[in-house]
C-alpha cells in the first residue's frame, strides 16, 4: 500500500533509519517543503535528488523522516530530521505547486548472527551505541556516520533490505578505504 507524503529532494544527502540529523535550507522550494510537512503531521520522504530543467529526480529509494524542529535562521531554514523508515519511491505528484511522493515502505529483515557486528574506523560514539541498538538499526547508523562513504554506496545500502548484505557491503567498503589510504604517490 503506498503513502502520499510531502518531498523533500536533497542533492548529494541519504538519511538513514536511526540517524538524526540538521540540515540547513536557504532553497525557497525546499523551505516550503518543509513547512508543508509541519503542517501536514511532520512527516516528510527525504531523498537523494537532482534537479533538472524538468524538475526533481529522486533516486529509487528514500527515508521517511519525522520533522523535529524548524527553526529561522539567518540563511533560511534549519530542520531536524529523524530518519524512520526506508521507502520506496513509486510515483512523483504535483498538488497545489507542491512536490508530493507516492511511496512504500521497505520491509526490512531482521540480523540473523548471534554475534553482533562490529565495523573498523567508525566514531567513538557509533561504537559506543553498537550493543544498545538492535543490529539493522545500528548499520544503519554506522553506514550514517561512516567517513568518506561515497553517495552510491550509501544509496546502494539504503536500498538493501537485509541488514546482514548490508553488514558485508560496509565491511568490503572499509576495507577497500583502509587499502586506498595505504597508497602513496611518492
Amino acid at each position: 500500500m503506498s503513502i502520499l507524503l510531502p518531498a523533500l529532494p536533497v542533492p548529494n544527502f541519504v538519511l538513514f533509519p536511526g540517524c538524526t540529523v540538521s540540515l540547513q535550507f536557504g532553497f525557497p522550494a525546499l523551505q516550503e517543503q518543509l513547512q508543508l510537512a509541519t503542517e501536514t503531521g511532520g512527516k516528510i520522504i527525504v531523498a537523494h535528488s537532482l534537479q533538472t530543467d524538468k524538475g526533481w529526480v529522486p533516486a529509487k529509494v528514500g527515508c521517511l523522516a519525522d520533522v523535529r524542529q524548524v527553526k529561522t535562521t539567518p540563511h533560511g531554514l534549519q530542520a531536524t530530521l529523524a530518519g524512520m523508515t526506508r521507502v520506496q519511491l513509486v510515483q512523483q505528484r504535483q498538488i497545489d505547486n507542491r512536490l508530493y511522493w507516492a511511496c512504500e515502505k521497505l520491509q526490512t529483515q531482521k540480523w540473523s548472527k548471534k554475534r553482533i557486528p562490529e565495523l573498523p574506523g567508525l566514531p567513538q560514539m557509533v561504537k559506543d551505541c553498537r550493543t544498545k541498538l538492535p543490529p539493522e538499526l545500528w548499520l544503519d547508523v554506522a553506514a550514517f556516520h561512516l567517513p568518506n562513504l561515497p553517495l552510491e554506496q550509501k544509496l546502494h545500502l539504503l536500498a538493501e533490505p537485509d541488514p546482514n548484505k548490508r553488514y558485508y557491503q560496509l565491511l568490503e567498503s572499509t576495507r577497500t578505504a583502509k587499502k586506498q589510504a595505504r597508497v602513496s604517490l611518492n
